[in-house]
């Protein structure tokens, strides 16, 4: 993929994973059913916060 920032273009790698820890789960590979992003908020003094990307 392609990303153009200003007059300067660049190639970036874009992945998805799955840790495989929720219930709603499919069996088929070839589904993957997304159902947020972020941290872990169980975790006691820490903030559901967005993820950032960064070179």
């Amino acid at each position: 993929m392609n990303i153009k920032d200003g007059s300067k273009e660049d190639t970036m790698a874009l992945s998805v994973v799955s840790s495989g820890v929720y219930g709603d789960e499919s069996k088929d590979n070839d589904v993957l059913y997304y159902s947020g992003q972020g941290e872990n908020f169980n975790k006691k003094d820490k903030h559901v916060t967005d993820q950032k990307l960064q070179r």
